[in-house]
């Protein structure tokens, strides 16, 4: 058993052109319909809206059914606020306001596993098949597939950005 390749990665590896419907509603039909519409991705709120985790998980099994990736804006936070879509099956998440070079890399070593990374391993959750998906496959893979894009909020943010590109993650 293998992670749910994504969609978007593969359409952006190949240079295809990516549609991504943003929604602040929180319900799972608006997902519904951006799948059924035949959208790559759903892009989701949870720092400017009132979606809470249940909703969020709803709305990442409705994209599922239509192989539609799904990537959360987080609150700015901790570990687990990063984590949670993640296991959750979301394809990836954006964090909002990282300042500096450091702080990318701070949310690339909680996101990522080893080597790439720190975090801890579960995989008995939606993103690793509730442990169907063997553990080393189930680490490299996320590391392969999983997205962390990053709202830059700096008057050097196309330094960082340059630097980021480099960077292993």
């Amino acid at each position: 058993m293998e992670m749910r390749p994504s969609r978007v990665l593969q359409k952006l590896r190949s240079g295809q052109v990516v549609g991504c419907f943003k929604t602040n509603l929180s319900c799972a039909r608006a997902a519904e319909i951006a799948g059924m519409a035949g959208f790559d991705c759903l892009w989701t709120d949870m720092e400017h809206t009132a979606n809470d985790w249940p909703v969020v998980e709803k709305q990442i099994l409705a994209a599922k059914v239509y192989n539609m990736d799904v990537m959360v804006r987080v609150t700015r936070g901790s570990y687990s606020d990063y984590i949670r879509p993640l296991e959750l099956d979301a394809a990836g998440i954006m964090v909002p306001h990282v300042m500096s070079l450091e702080d990318a890399r701070n949310v690339v070593r909680m996101t990522r596993f080893h080597p790439v990374g720190r975090r801890p391993i579960d995989g008995g959750n939606a993103d690793g098949a509730y442990t169907n998906i063997d553990l080393v496959e189930y680490t490299g893979q996320a590391n392969a597939t999983g997205s962390s894009p990053f709202r830059l909020r700096t008057r050097n943010r196309l330094m960082i950005w340059r630097r980021l590109r480099n960077c292993r993650g």
